[in-house]
């Protein structure tokens, strides 16, 4: 009885190692394909990125370049984000050099974001215009 019990264990040690062996080759295909994607796509759009990113989540691999994509795409949305919320609180009282600032933090962002993207790039430049405004007025001003 040990040696049935002896090959039962070795059946099941090989019946284990035949699942890893399948569940390691999915894996490393799939790093390849999401790999291969990011390798030849010339330009990736937000849709794109978030496409890719969701799929690299899946990946039980670390894949390089779709980590530094991820990476890109995170600081691009909070960045995005920080934008956003200054606006929200001061929009009407930014300085020039303020609206500056905005305006090279919008020039970071590597991807879009969507559809509020044009009305913070247009809030953003009312209060560059505002902000010139305001700067010419008060060195025209007699002292």
């Amino acid at each position: 009885q040990s040696r049935s019990s002896a090959a039962s264990d070795v059946y099941k040690r090989q019946l284990q190692l035949t699942k890893l062996q399948t569940r390691l080759e999915s894996a490393i295909e799939k790093a390849v394909r999401l790999g291969n994607r990011l390798r030849y796509t010339r330009t990736i759009d937000r849709q794109l990125a978030d496409s890719l990113i969701r799929e690299y989540k899946t990946c039980p691999i670390v894949v390089p370049d779709a980590a530094r994509l991820q990476s890109a795409f995170d600081e691009s949305s909070r960045l995005f984000q920080e934008i956003a919320e200054i606006l929200k609180r001061r929009e009407g009282n930014l300085t020039l050099r303020e609206a500056e600032d905005l305006q090279r933090k919008l020039d970071r962002l590597e991807f879009d974001q969507g559809t509020e993207m044009l009305d913070v790039r247009r809030r953003v430049l009312l209060a560059r215009v505002a902000g010139l405004r305001r700067a010419m007025e008060s060195a025209d001003a007699p002292d």
